[in-house]
């Protein structure tokens, strides 16, 4: 089975995130909003895509398998898999921690894309799967208003039916109490 849907928080490095990964038709689908900022990075990954990364690593997963271990990152139900955003810096300098003697010859400007790095730890191995995300930016503000304004509207029919449901409570009590 291919289609999932998940939309959970999840922290990285202390600031929180509201990832979204939906797996359609074989094809995954990530999105990630900084809380704070409302700022955008997302990605779809198809089948190979994906089987590719996992083989390149040494440590292939199928796709099913490699969307449930994002999935039991996300939800964090297993210690084997660990989760991690980082920029374009925070990647080269792991590679030039790991290449001691390498320089890289990269100047590309990749300040707003970001990484996910999904790791698997068992007894001897790590491993790294990382997924570039493209940034998308700042929300929209139309869309912001369109959303705030549906959430007032849900508020409001919220209210006035704890109010009816509370109207309600409160004559049954008269009336039991005149009946006593």
């Amino acid at each position: 089975m291919c289609d999932s849907n998940l939309i959970t928080t999840y922290s990285f490095h202390g600031r929180p995130f509201l990832v979204k990964m939906s797996v359609v038709n074989c094809s995954l689908e990530l999105i990630l909003t900084d809380k704070q900022t409302g700022e955008e990075w997302e990605c779809n990954y198809d089948v190979s895509y994906i089987e590719n990364l996992t083989r390149k690593t040494g440590n292939f997963k199928q796709f099913q398998i490699f969307t449930a271990m994002i999935r039991s990152g996300l939800l964090k139900t297993s210690d084997c898999i660990c989760l991690d955003l980082l920029t374009y810096e925070d990647l080269e300098a792991l590679r030039i921690r790991r290449i001691r003697n390498h320089h890289s010859s990269r100047t590309v400007n990749q300040c707003n894309r970001r990484y996910l790095i999904v790791t698997y730890s068992v007894e001897f191995d790590k491993i790294n799967y990382p997924l570039p995300l493209q940034y998308c930016g700042f929300p929209d503000p139309i869309i912001l208003q369109d959303t705030i304004r549906r959430l007032e509207l849900e508020l409001s029919k919220a209210n006035e039916e704890l109010e009816q449901r509370n109207h309600s409570n409160e004559k049954q009590k008269i009336k039991m109490l005149q009946n006593r």
